[in-house]
């Protein structure tokens, strides 16, 4: 069986949610993300996973949510060798995530809070200047294979990618990975993601 194979023992790995749903608005409530913020639960889960181990932060690892609706597309990431103040429970992570962006994002990566950068751009854009390979990370894909693999990693939310997106994302990734046949959360994805590629 054809597998897609991502190799590199020392390389950075970056984690990127592809949020059709959320909402980046800094006001929004933590008593209602799953309503009023359209998912931005899943979004907190998310960075969670990508980025928190049993005790401490992987350092190597970038979480990046790109937020589709409403306006201009919207990136936020976080990094793993810089963020402080990120709890193991998503109300709080929410909270970090909802005060960096009350700031007024740039055309380019622009630090907005300790280990913390917001830009816009379209989706395609903000992956050019990403570590290679790029993944897609989709059912449809071919197992995953590799040791230690570093590169960038892109995972639906809780409804997936549109077709339009699922077409150009297959133009610019160099493979469409698989993790099984059973649909998992964004957050699931994440962390078995992370085991995959640890082993």
């Amino acid at each position: 069986m054809k597998k897609v194979l991502v190799e590199g023992v020392t390389g950075s790995r970056t984690l990127v949610l592809v949020a059709n749903h959320a909402r980046p608005e800094p006001d929004l409530p933590l008593d209602d993300l799953p309503g009023l913020g359209g998912r931005f639960d899943l979004v907190a889960r998310f960075v969670n996973a990508a980025l928190l181990t049993s005790h401490g932060i992987r350092e190597d690892t970038d979480a990046i949510v790109v937020f589709t609706q409403p306006g201009e597309p919207l990136a936020i990431r976080v990094r793993g060798d810089e963020v402080t103040g990120v709890g193991p429970d998503e109300r709080s992570t929410a909270a970090r995530l909802l005060g960096a962006l009350e700031a007024t994002p740039m055309p380019v990566w622009q630090a907005v809070a300790e280990g913390i950068e917001l830009r816009t751009g379209a989706l395609s854009d903000l992956l050019t200047d990403l570590a290679d390979p790029l993944v897609l990370v989709h059912g449809d894909g071919e197992p995953l294979a590799g040791d230690r693999g570093a590169g960038t990693f892109v995972i639906g939310d809780h409804a997936g990618f549109t077709q339009a997106q699922r077409d150009r994302l297959v133009k610019q990734a160099g493979g469409v990975a698989s993790l099984g046949s059973t649909a998992l959360q964004a957050d699931h994805v994440a962390a078995v993601l992370h085991h995959e590629l640890d082993r």
